[in-house]
């Protein structure tokens, strides 16, 4: 719980932050994607022994590099890409696996979600401007790595802590 809490608590506006925005305009904001990374970095070697901290920010490096292959072949947005990437480091090691299934599974209901909710009038008619509405067969996954994101650092600090 010790080191997860304070990931949650820095990670989560951000990560909202990020859904909105891909929402909106169906862009993350590069300043967001910096803000997690820096955000780790301060808060990573105060709660992480120094070995972790090296070995997930070096996973976040790895995961940068196969997420801009999956951008420039056109499978992954620009901003999806570096939310992910630089949301890595807040993932423990042993927990790849796991969190890949979470997102998975919140990919789907992210999906079914926003394609409901995008039919709801009410909803609509609130949220007017949003891109996403009208992005046809593309789907704001900055969504989907919030959802994920949040859930997987709220269940270690709930259910693990």
């Amino acid at each position: 719980m010790w080191q997860a809490l304070p990931f949650l608590i820095v990670a989560t506006p951000l990560c909202i932050m990020a859904a909105l925005s891909d929402l909106r305009s169906m862009t993350i904001p590069n300043w967001i994607s910096i803000a997690l990374v820096v955000a780790f970095v301060i808060t990573g070697p105060i709660f992480l022994p120094f070995t972790d901290v090296v070995w997930r920010l070096l996973a976040g490096v790895v995961v940068f590099v196969i997420v801009f292959i999956m951008n420039a072949v056109r499978l992954i947005g620009g901003g999806d890409a570096k939310l992910a990437a630089a949301f890595t480091p807040f993932i423990a090691t042993n927990d790849y696996g796991a969190f890949l299934f979470l997102m998975a599974v919140a990919g789907v209901l992210t999906l079914l979600a926003h394609r409901i909710a995008g039919r709801i009038g009410a909803i609509r008619r609130a949220t007017p401007d949003w891109k996403s509405w009208s992005a046809g067969r593309h789907f704001p996954y900055g969504v989907t790595i919030a959802v994920s994101a949040i859930y997987y650092l709220a269940y270690r600090v709930i259910v693990l802590g």
